[in-house]
C-alpha cells in the first residue's frame, strides 16, 4: 500500500507507523543554528535571507536526502557562508569550499554518532522509533560519506556539489 511521498518521520507521525524497507522518498531535517555571538552574525543573516531563509530566525533547515545526491544544490552555498570570516566574498573564495566540506561532514559524523547503539524495541511503538532512528542514521552516514568523497576529490580542485 502506498501513503504518499513521506519521510519516515512523517509516517509515524500521520500514520503511526514507519514502514519496513527502504523508503525513497526519506529525509532527515537537518537544523543548523547561526551563533548570535559570530562576529559577522547581521551579515550572514542577510546573506541567508537573500537564499530564502527567514531574517527573523537564526535557525536553518534543510533536507537531507537519501540517494546518490543528498544535499541541495544550495546547501554549498550556505555552508560557505556559514564557515567564512569575510562572507561577502565566500562564494568566490576557494579556501572556504574546503572547510564548508568539512564542516558538513563533521555535523553529519557527529549527528549519526549521537544516535549511539539503537536497541530493538519490545512494545509497536519502541519497534517504530527503532525503525525511525535507523533510518535517521543511514541518512546520515550516507551524507557523510557522501561529503568525505567530495573532500577527496577536492584534493586537487574545487568543486561544485558533486552530481
Amino acid at each position: 500500500m502506498f501513503y504518499g511521498r513521506r519521510s519516515s518521520a512523517d509516517h509515524l507521525l500521520h500514520n503511526g507507523f514507519v514502514p519496513a524497507g527502504e523508503n525513497p522518498f526519506d529525509s532527515y531535517k537537518l537544523k543548523i543554528s547561526l551563533g548570535r555571538s559570530d562576529k559577522n552574525f547581521k551579515e550572514k543573516q542577510k546573506l541567508f535571507s537573500e537564499m530564502g531563509f527567514s531574517e527573523s530566525s537564526n535557525v536553518y533547515l534543510y533536507d537531507i536526502a537519501v540517494g546518490p545526491s543528498p544535499l541541495h544544490p544550495s546547501m554549498e552555498q550556505f555552508a560557505r557562508i556559514y564557515v567564512s570570516d569575510m562572507p561577502a566574498i565566500a562564494i568566490s573564495d576557494p579556501a572556504t569550499l574546503r572547510r564548508a566540506v568539512e564542516f558538513l561532514k563533521n555535523r553529519f559524523a557527529i549527528l549519526e554518532g549521537s544516535y549511539g547503539v539503537v536497541k530493538e524495541g519490545k512494545t509497536i511503538n519502541e519497534k517504530n522509533i527503532a525503525l525511525l532512528k535507523k533510518a535517521e542514521i543511514a541518512i546520515l552516514k550516507n551524507a557523510r560519506i557522501y561529503c568525505e568523497r567530495w573532500e577527496k576529490r577536492l584534493g586537487g580542485a574545487e568543486d561544485k556539489v558533486p552530481s
